[in-house]
């Protein structure tokens, strides 16, 4: 037997042990500290949340910058072809979309689908508007996010060639000198991003083959560096 232990027999005449002198005391979380782990537990599952959040968005921004860059080398391809030419400005008959009656967004995308895997490139997967496509020969507008620039030309390397669509008061109402049958939205320098797919971001390509991401400050100086005529850059963007 020890100074801290002693043994005793219980009913069934075995010996039991029993803890005494330790000073080990429990008691209950008082309410006050109740709500203060309650509330660091709720803090760290909003910052995950958060990050979580951020994650995904970033995850489809990239995805949605390596749609534009394959669209981009589609068209590209098909200007090589082409005498330096893009879709909307090719007649019909020898491939292009250059087609008054057919002025939908779709058609120029259609031209090159020889050079594309697949059309469920050209819808954003942050947008949450554009349906997929499966096949080509069944693209229409709704299954777009992206529009087509008729600044681009081959001497104009610094123009854009595509981006999203999510600009404000984006319309097909206007026409302009590079394709004067078609209807075409203006990107001005006081043109912003809507927060439809990137939250008040865009993403563009360019006539040489690069491709970023743009803020709205980003895309107002994107506009003024712009080789264009009064500072307007005439698109086509999807009617939905």
């Amino acid at each position: 037997m020890t100074s801290t232990k002693s043994l005793r027999r219980n009913a069934s005449g075995s010996p039991r042990r029993r803890i005494i002198g330790t000073g080990r005391q429990w008691r209950a979380f008082t309410l006050i500290e109740l709500l203060v782990v309650c509330t660091i537990v709720a803090l760290l599952l909003s910052l995950l949340v958060s990050s979580i959040s951020q994650a995904k968005a970033k995850a489809k921004e990239a995805a949605c910058l390596s749609n534009q860059r394959q669209t981009n080398l589609a068209l590209q391809m098909f200007a090589q072809d082409h005498a330096g030419l893009f879709p909307w400005n090719v007649v019909a008959s020898e491939g292009g979309s250059l087609n008054p009656a057919r002025p939908e967004t779709s058609s120029h995308f259609k031209a090159v689908a020889s050079h594309l895997a697949t059309p469920q490139v050209l819808a954003c997967p942050a947008d949450l508007q554009a349906i997929k496509a499966d096949r080509f020969p069944e693209l229409l507008d709704q299954n777009l996010s992206y529009f087509v620039s008729f600044e681009a030309t081959e001497e104009n390397t610094g123009a854009f060639l595509t981006g999203d669509s999510n600009l404000v008061n984006a319309k097909n109402l206007a026409k302009c000198s590079f394709a004067p049958d078609m209807p075409t939205a203006n990107i001005l320098p006081g043109s912003q991003w809507t927060n439809r797919t990137h939250r008040f971001r865009g993403l563009v390509s360019f006539r040489d083959g690069s491709a970023l991401a743009t803020d709205n400050q980003t895309l107002r100086q994107t506009v003024l560096n712009s080789d264009t005529i009064n500072g307007i850059i005439h698109v086509r963007v999807p009617e939905r």
